[in-house]
């Protein structure tokens, strides 16, 4: 019994496996942020574009006669 589990702990083989796996989360995590204040910025610039052009509609600048 005590040379199973001796055993057991002394095994290394899912190791990486492991560690590939936390990278990739951890790398997944930082993208979704990322991409979510990517979204908010283009969204908020997308607001700001529909203000002026509705601002300009109903104040259109001078033009001569």
């Amino acid at each position: 019994m005590i040379t199973v589990l001796r055993r057991l702990l002394e095994d290394e083989t899912g190791v990486t496996l492991v560690e590939y796996a936390m990278v990739l989360s951890l790398l997944s995590i930082g993208m979704i942020m990322g991409l979510t204040a990517l979204a908010d910025a283009i969204g908020n610039n997308m607001t700001n574009a529909g203000s002026s052009l509705t601002n300009l509609q109903a104040n259109p600048p001078y033009s001569p006669p």
